[in-house]
């Protein structure tokens, strides 16, 4: 386990709710979302785990990735695919599965009241039932990973959705890890009053980040 990963989850088991991994391409982020899963479970903070990916190609490495490394936990996927569901994979659209790998776009639609398996109700004008996936979100801990792919344009609205969504998860209690490479000074906005956990040239705590020394 890389060192800063290790911190991170030994920060998580302390009952650190709101983190940044701010670590370079390459160094295992994405890997760390079971691990960090595990700590927080372990803390009694969540029972259940959400890992926000921005593309579809990551969501389903991930999810073949894990399922193979921990045979502990029940991994299910949300994106616009079916076909994986032939190979044995569970689709989750609810999010009621103790680990959901999903899309941005589908854990926007349903964090913001529009279930994406309702979308043509609410087109229609119809009542949807988003209090169902509302309501496995707030018992879990959720993981945003690779924000700085999914908020490249920091003046677009990539930025502004997952400004909101950071403040309902907040407000609701949710854990919340972002894992990115380095973000833009928008950063500093959007994750006020969380703990940065960052690499350096020596170990380090000062002013809310975490700095870890690994080569």
């Amino acid at each position: 386990m890389r060192r800063a990963v290790k911190r991170a989850t030994e920060l998580a088991e302390r009952g650190e709710t709101n983190l940044v991994l701010e670590l370079p391409t390459g160094y295992g982020k994405t890997t760390t979302g079971p691990l960090l899963y595990e700590s927080y479970r372990k803390a009694g903070l969540c029972w259940k785990a959400i890992h926000v990916l921005p593309l579809r190609a990551i969501v389903e490495k991930a999810l073949k990735d894990f399922t193979e490394e921990y045979s502990d936990i029940e991994f299910a996927y949300q994106d616009g695919d079916v076909s994986l569901t032939q190979y044995g994979y569970k689709k989750d659209p609810f999010f009621a599965s103790e680990y959901v790998l999903t899309t941005v776009d589908s854990f926007i639609h349903n964090l913001f009241k529009a279930p994406v398996t309702e979308l043509h109700k609410l087109v229609e004008g119809k009542p949807v039932h988003y209090h169902i996936p509302f309501a496995y979100i707030y018992p879990s801990c959720v993981f945003i990973d690779e924000a700085h792919v999914a908020a490249q344009d920091e003046r677009g609205k990539a930025v502004a959705a997952l400004k909101a969504a950071v403040k309902i998860l907040r407000e609701a209690d949710v854990p919340i890890v972002v894992m990115s490479a380095t973000m833009g000074r928008w950063k500093s906005d959007v994750f006020k009053g969380f703990k940065f956990v960052a690499l350096g040239h020596e170990d380090a705590e000062e002013g809310g980040v975490t700095t870890i020394h690994d080569e």
